[in-house]
């Protein structure tokens, strides 16, 4: 049985298991045809945006939303963040691993809910610059039980009740960035060391009223 007999979709799933190297430089070489499938964006699995200028926001919602396997997402300076993070939420939730936030307006309550709710397999969150819009988007990202990497620097909305939470429910947590968080307290902090003592390794914290 010749491959290219095989429907799309059978090819696409076989094309799923190569990495991304392998795809690019091996299979998208073999014929037109693979080529063509290997660019397609089920099989994406990171996407890095730099600026409004790379792509228009409607272009990249239907990339997105057929980046059914994507496992890292950056975003940098792009004014709508929101819209593209909420977008892989709703159709590669549990394949997202690392997400990256910065400079972008600030996460909303609908939109770190999704992630809370669909990408519960998220280990890496930097909303440095970013932040979140409440206390209760931040309070979203707490949920993520399987966080080793989180990055709330500058971030306004970050409370004590976060940490605590962040403690208690990241069981893997490894590294957190609390740094420019000026309002915290000691005992946040000291359930933050008491809860994760075992896993924690990097601890990055604005001391000012502690």
């Amino acid at each position: 049985l010749r491959l290219n007999a095989l429907p799309e979709e059978v090819l696409l799933k076989i094309l799923s298991y190569l990495t991304p190297q392998d795809l690019h430089l091996a299979a998208a070489v073999v014929c037109k045809k693979w080529l063509y499938l290997s660019r397609d964006p089920s099989l994406m699995k990171k996407l890095i945006l730099k600026g409004d200028i790379h792509g228009k926001t409607e272009h990249l919602v239907d990339i997105l939303t057929n980046a059914i396997m994507l496992e890292e997402l950056k975003i940098r300076c792009r004014d709508d963040a929101i819209i593209l993070v909420e977008t892989i939420a709703r159709f590669s939730g549990q394949h997202l691993r690392r997400l990256q936030v910065n400079y972008c307006p600030a996460l909303t309550e609908s939109c770190t809910s999704l992630l809370a709710k669909n990408c519960k397999n998220l280990k890496t969150v930097n909303i440095e610059g970013s932040g979140t819009i409440s206390d209760i988007a931040t309070g979203n990202l707490t949920q993520l039980k399987f966080l080793r990497y989180i990055d709330l620097f500058n971030c306004k909305y970050v409370l004590p009740k976060h940490i605590v939470d962040i403690a208690k429910n990241c069981d893997l947590l490894e590294s957190i960035n609390i740094g420019e968080v000026t309002h915290l307290d000691d005992n946040c902090i000291d359930a933050l060391i008491q809860h994760r003592k075992a896993t924690l390794r990097i601890l990055i914290l604005d001391g000012e009223d502690l």
